[in-house]
């Protein structure tokens, strides 16, 4: 009894979240997301909806066992329900609109992983295997939950094709890069056409973008290194992705767009490492996480005005109290970068919470969170500049305030637009 009340007592926002979600106030909030009943308290919040109002993660009651859920503030956790004899079922992507639930379940009957789809209407339905690859994985969902993508696993190597699934053609290999052995894929774009993730082959794992029409190519490294990039996530359109690279040995995130290729997002104060794992529709904002040795793992999230920030930080300055949490992961962030979900611990136990941040403050250059003359002024000194930043300091320019590699109207427009306001 008293497990399923603290349960009940965590599984809704506070009224200030909620209307922050909606969109009617920008308050900040922490909420933790609770758990199934049974065994010990363990979830993690992996994906979130375009609306921050709907996630998905996986809950954990019993040692080898995990249990698929969708959450929504009204409703809190609803298992997923299994796959046929599947005693372990994990949620890793939801459709922007909510409703498309994808990820995996496995038992020693299934004796391999198995792809499903999960909607209201149609329940769990597997997506099958592909040819030489029967222990398959659905990582994320288009728009409306009708391409799927993820990867395959072939029994005896198990060497790893990313796939494209359709209820019209079923589950198709992508392939992988010419010269190359394997794949996998990770993050599809909102109308499903765009596809990324990583392609291999012994020594060198290299991020890849795949489209319809194009096929799959190689979006290279950080400058200096040519041996390990993964791509995670794409924006709506599938112009922008983000990922994680090696660079002097160590992880950091990256952002890459067609007209800048890819650009180091650096790290954070005095930390070693970072990783990107999602990205806001518009490419604006990226949510992962930092590290440090000091510190360990840290959620966090980057735009352009600021840099990395901890998630734990923002909240802070927005005046919540994160002093019971310890914020590890952040998986997924709503369409305007105002809603992060994520994984971390708190009274005793892992468990996934939802951040309300707020958007990010479009036109502020020098992380002020206020549009005014000095904003305005870099842009202007800036102006015709393009290409990130040259070593030692690389990175966007701060004048480049839509990201897309050239100070131009477009970002002198975004400052005037928003001149005067404070976020």
């Amino acid at each position: 009894m008293l497990h399923a009340a603290r349960h009940r007592a965590r599984c809704s926002l506070a009224p200030a979240a909620l209307l922050a979600m909606a969109g009617l106030a920008p308050a900040a909030s922490l909420t933790g997301i609770g758990d199934l009943a049974g065994g010990a308290f363990h979830s993690a919040a992996l994906d979130l909806s375009a609306d921050g109002t709907k996630v998905c993660g996986t809950s954990f009651p019993a040692p080898g066992a995990s249990v698929a859920f969708r959450w929504t503030s009204a409703g809190g956790l609803t298992p997923i329900p299994a796959l046929p004899a599947a005693t372990m079922m994990n949620a890793l992507g939801i459709a922007s609109s909510g409703n498309v639930v994808v990820g995996d379940g496995n038992s020693s009957s299934i004796g391999q992983w198995e792809a499903y789809r999960w909607d209201p209407v149609n329940g769990t339905q597997s997506l099958g295997a592909m040819a030489g690859h029967p222990s398959t994985t659905a990582r994320a969902a288009s728009a409306t939950g009708i391409v799927i993508v993820g990867h395959g696993t072939e029994d005896t190597s198990e060497e790893t094709h990313a796939f494209r699934w359709t209820s019209l053609n079923g589950m198709l290999s992508l392939g992988a890069l010419p010269g190359y052995s394997g794949s996998a894929a990770h993050g599809v774009s909102s109308d499903g056409i765009v596809t990324v993730g990583y392609s291999y082959k012994p020594g060198v794992t290299q991020a890849m973008r795949h489209t319809t029409s194009a096929g799959m190519v190689g979006l290279g490294f950080l400058p200096g290194n040519a041996d390990r990039s993964v791509a995670n996530d794409t924006s709506a359109d599938g112009a922008v992705i983000v990922g994680v690279a090696s660079r002097a040995g160590v992880d950091e995130a990256f952002r890459w767009t067609a007209g800048v290729g890819m650009v180091g997002l650096g790290t954070l104060g005095g930390g070693t490492e970072t990783t990107a794992a999602r990205v806001s529709w518009d490419g604006a904002v990226v949510i992962g996480d930092v590290y440090s040795p000091q510190s360990g793992y840290q959620a966090a999230v980057w735009d352009h005005a600021h840099g990395w920030r901890t998630v734990a930080a923002v909240l802070e300055s927005g005046g919540v109290d994160t002093s019971a949490w310890t914020l590890t992961n952040a998986y997924g962030v709503s369409a305007d970068g105002s809603v992060i979900v994520g994984y971390g611990g708190t009274a005793g136990h892992a468990e996934g919470w939802v951040a309300v941040i707020g958007p990010p403050c479009t036109g502020d250059t020098n992380g002020d969170d206020v549009i005014n003359f000095a904003d305005l002024n870099t842009v202007l000194s800036q102006f015709g500049q393009s290409g990130p930043l040259p070593p030692p300091t690389p990175g966007y320019r701060a004048g480049d305030v839509n990201n897309d590699g050239l100070v131009s109207f477009s970002d002198l427009n975004a400052v005037l637009s928003a001149f005067g306001r404070a976020c």
